[in-house]
């Protein structure tokens, strides 16, 4: 592997270096990995800094997976011999048995976090995160995941009896709140990655008191009707649906609990009719609450 990197920082006190962190100190890790059956394991990881002309190659196939996140400038990269441009806010994983390279662009100085990764759950983890091998995605610049690797880098400088939970809980943060925030041809989040943070942590806190469709398509800035579409897609629930499967739970956990009686616990829920209440509990669990509470005492 060949390249050349300038240690020198970008600019102010808090301008990151280049840096390096090897789970062994000869950067093999042939008997690490067999030792290990964690569900990820994190075998090295950096940043690098590189601002005068660079090249690198990787000329044989690496055996475990090695992700690259680009937070500044932008670089050539060859996927299947193909040329490729990967720029500031993209992020490309490579699976095992690949070769790869890449190579300064247009003299532009780069920054990115790079990490060596292997694990028996990682194939899976991947996949569910929609991270496919040498597919680059768009991201965006997500400070959080940059908090995730500083403190991935203290683990390996700490490295106590915690390490490997500790740095196995980064990595999969890192991959996490990667796949959260790809970004589509459009420019906009993935529709599957929407979160409506505001209003559904509105609707924990106020599930019990009368909450308007209105109120809460404000808060994401949207329609009513684009709202009522997203959050079907997001929950799999329209928001009326929702709120009542809160007050249901809710009611279902006080009649397991309490010896409160159904009116009151149709009270605190959220509704101030019981027969309603019943109606509406019968919808969603299959029975009325007296007899649920009557399955509860049997058990």
């Amino acid at each position: 592997m060949d390249f050349f990197m300038d240690n020198s920082p970008t600019g102010g006190e808090a301008a990151m270096k280049s840096q390096a962190y090897y789970l062994t100190i000869d950067g093999k890790y042939g008997v690490a990995q067999k030792q290990l059956s964690k569900g990820i394991i994190v075998l090295c990881t950096g940043f690098n800094v590189l601002n005068q002309t660079f090249k690198t190659h990787n000329h044989t196939r690496i055996e475990e997976y090695y992700l690259l996140y680009m937070v500044k400038g932008e670089m050539k990269i060859w996927i299947d011999n193909e040329e490729i441009i990967i720029l500031a806010g993209q992020v490309v994983v490579f699976f095992p048995n690949n070769k790869y390279r890449y190579a300064m662009h247009n003299g532009i100085a780069v920054q990115y976090y790079w990490v060596h990764f292997s694990g028996n759950q990682i194939a899976d983890i991947l996949s569910d995160c929609r991270i496919y091998n040498c597919v680059i995605n768009s991201v965006g610049i997500i400070e959080s995941v940059f908090q995730d690797f500083k403190a991935l880098f203290q683990e390996f400088a700490i490295r106590d009896h915690l390490f490997y939970y500790q740095t196995e809980a980064k990595m999969l943060s890192i991959l996490t709140s990667i796949s959260r925030n790809f970004i589509d041809f459009h420019g906009t989040v993935s529709k599957a990655n929407i979160r409506f943070i505001e209003s559904l942590t509105y609707i924990h806190q106020n599930f019990t008191r009368e909450i308007s469709i209105a109120e809460l398509a404000s808060k994401e800035y949207l329609s009513v009707s684009r709202y009522r579409t997203i959050f079907k897609k997001i929950t799999g629930h329209s928001p009326k649906d929702y709120i009542s499967n809160l007050r249901i739970n809710q009611a279902k956990r006080l009649l397991h609990q309490t010896n409160l009686s159904i009116c009151e616990i149709a009270g605190i829920v959220g509704y101030q009719d019981q027969l309603y209440f019943s109606r509406v509990f019968v919808k969603c669990v299959g029975c009325s609450p007296s007899s649920f509470r009557k399955i509860l005492y049997k058990k």
